[in-house]
């Protein structure tokens, strides 16, 4: 599953940035943004920042769940895992202070502003005057304004927060390295896209696997004493990426490998090194290919059942669930690896899904068809929400 792309520059970030222009910086040349994905690389996959990016986003998480969504009766899911991965990528990019002050307010705003930048007029008409470009002009000037008084703030205080210890964030890393040295004005739309592409695969990933773990109680209880007994084993922090043989895959990597399957619509951008024939398809040396593994995901020749949503399909050895590496990559694979897969995992397996299935039982809601939950793949950047609400209620377990 493949289509050729015909510019011979094309290029997948240059793509994304000319369809949500406002957000990005014109002086941000290709070796200046290498040297901003170095720094996120540095900060995201360092055993020391994931730790401490746990201990500080864990409890925030925990709380929000137990005071905020545990009381309501009927939750709209996506609109929940929405909001608890904007909390997340809030306090890990932009620290305690920010995030107290601006949380709710962006929470708002990073949805909507999704629905901009994938917006039909936005997709023919990208960079032109009209209401979602103005919008996305309109938020990346609150962001700086946000972001400028931060880091003003930072400096009148010696970059120490309010007990005296240094910052434990990523714009306190980006503020103590060579970007704000070099070109401090990269900070402001890099933070803002770090925030964007945090939310929608962290939102979207849990919210599939919540759902499906709420349809099959059994899987779901499963998942929870696996997540409890490694809970009561260890308290470091778990840094791995997603296992590659179904020797090493797990109850709870292979849901959310699953999740990826189903929903995640990667594509590989890679270029012909030979002239080669493929399927009937003569391909060049030179030409580019987006390669999409979604289809793949999707197709029963690859997968049996593939709109049958089946985490053991990755273990036990069966046929169908050897993994090669290639036939899901929901991170990206090569050199164009997703650099945040190492923090989204730990996430996944030590803060978001133990305080949603640590003290409680995820169910749908009486009277919703489980069957009807269906992606929309024109609202969000990438991982698709539903198509429609789908409604649970976190039932406290028996202690």
């Amino acid at each position: 599953a493949f289509f050729r792309v015909p510019e011979d520059d094309f290029s997948l970030p240059q793509a994304f940035i000319d369809r949500c222009a406002p957000l990005w910086h014109p002086d941000i040349t290709p070796d200046r943004n290498r040297i901003l994905m170095k720094e996120l690389s540095l900060a995201f996959n360092r055993s020391f920042s994931l730790d401490l990016f746990r201990k500080a986003v864990g409890p925030v998480i925990a709380d929000t769940i137990k005071n905020k969504y545990a009381p309501q009766q009927s939750i709209d899911l996506f609109a929940m895992t929405s909001a608890i991965a904007i909390r997340f990528a809030v306090r890990v990019v932009f620290g305690k202070r920010f995030y107290d002050e601006h949380v709710d307010d962006l929470i708002k705003m990073v949805k909507p502003l999704e629905e901009d930048i994938m917006s039909p007029i936005n997709s023919f008409f990208p960079g032109w005057p009209l209401p979602p470009n103005r919008r996305m002009a309109k938020f990346s000037a609150t962001m700086k304004k946000w972001i400028d008084r931060e880091i003003g703030l930072r400096i009148d205080s010696g970059f120490k927060d309010d007990g005296g210890n240094k910052m434990d964030d990523y714009l306190q890393h980006l503020l103590d390295s060579q970007v704000y040295r070099d070109f401090a004005f990269a900070i402001v739309p890099h933070a803002s896209m770090i925030l964007i592409a945090a939310h929608t695969n962290t939102a979207g990933t849990i919210g599939w696997t919540s759902y499906h773990l709420a349809r099959d109680p059994q899987l779901q209880s499963e998942v929870r004493a696996q997540l409890d007994a490694e809970k009561a084993t260890t308290t470091e922090t778990r840094v791995a990426t997603m296992p590659t043989t179904t020797a090493a895959m797990d109850l709870f990597s292979a849901c959310i490998k699953e999740s990826g399957r189903r929903y995640v619509p990667v594509y590989l951008l890679r270029t012909v090194m030979h002239d080669t024939e493929f399927q009937g398809y003569f391909l060049r040396a030179g030409e580019n290919l987006a390669i999409g593994t979604a289809c793949m995901a999707l197709d029963p020749a690859v997968f049996d059942s593939p709109l049958k949503y089946d985490p053991r399909r990755w273990m036990d050895g069966r046929t169908d669930s050897i993994v090669h590496g290639r036939e899901v990559a929901m991170f990206g694979a090569g050199k164009h690896k997703c650099l945040g897969e190492r923090l989204a995992l730990m996430t996944f397996r030590q803060v978001m899904f133990p305080a949603l299935l640590g003290d409680y039982r995820i169910e749908l809601v009486d009277g919703v068809d489980a069957e009807e939950a269906l992606p929309d793949y024109f609202s969000t950047v990438s991982t698709p929400f539903s198509s429609k609400p789908v409604h649970v209620r976190l039932v406290p377990l028996a202690k």
